[in-house]
């Protein structure tokens, strides 16, 4: 993977389970938009900042130009306008969508991009072994300790209960 467009919540979830400074670790180069940015709390920026600063993240400003190209798009009404601005971008760097939104993953799948989520970075971490299992399994549980959409989707429980048997393995 080259690149990947990320929106707000995860990057809540990764200051949340203290997982940035190793999300940022990963092979890739992060794009994501002022709307997404100013989503967040002043401490989520503030943790993301040295990231831009060194190049590891880049924040799109979204002109003119792409805003009435994003509003001729035909997205879900359910979409915010910075989800929007997310998968614009995806589409337009070639890059993956990670993301945990449901409606932004849904949309990404209609149009064939690719995403991912808290599962998939989770697992990146451990095959580049940044976190071993045991962090791994321990940052899961705390995600669906504090975070209600991890605990009311019955296919996600279903498929975290299968990573936390492996990887406390």
């Amino acid at each position: 993977m080259n690149a990947a467009v990320t929106d707000a919540c995860i990057f809540i979830d990764l200051r949340n389970l203290n997982l940035i400074h190793h999300f940022f670790e990963l092979d890739c180069m992060f794009h994501s938009s002022v709307d997404v940015i100013n989503e967040l709390y002043e401490e989520d920026k503030l943790v993301l900042q040295p990231y831009v600063d060194s190049g590891r993240l880049t924040i799109h400003s979204i002109d003119e130009f792409e805003r009435l190209c994003i509003q001729k798009t035909q997205f879900p009404a359910a979409l915010s306008e910075a989800d929007k601005t997310v998968l614009f971008l995806a589409q337009k760097l070639n890059a993956v969508v990670v993301s945990s939104d449901k409606v932004v993953r849904k949309y990404a799948s209609k149009n064939g991009v690719t995403y991912h989520g808290m599962l998939w970075i989770l697992d990146q971490l451990l095959d580049v072994q940044v976190i071993s299992g045991l962090e791994a399994s321990q940052k899961l549980e705390m995600l669906i300790r504090n975070n209600i959409v991890y605990q009311n989707n019955a296919e996600l429980v279903s498929e975290m209960q299968k990573r936390l048997k492996i990887w406390k393995k």
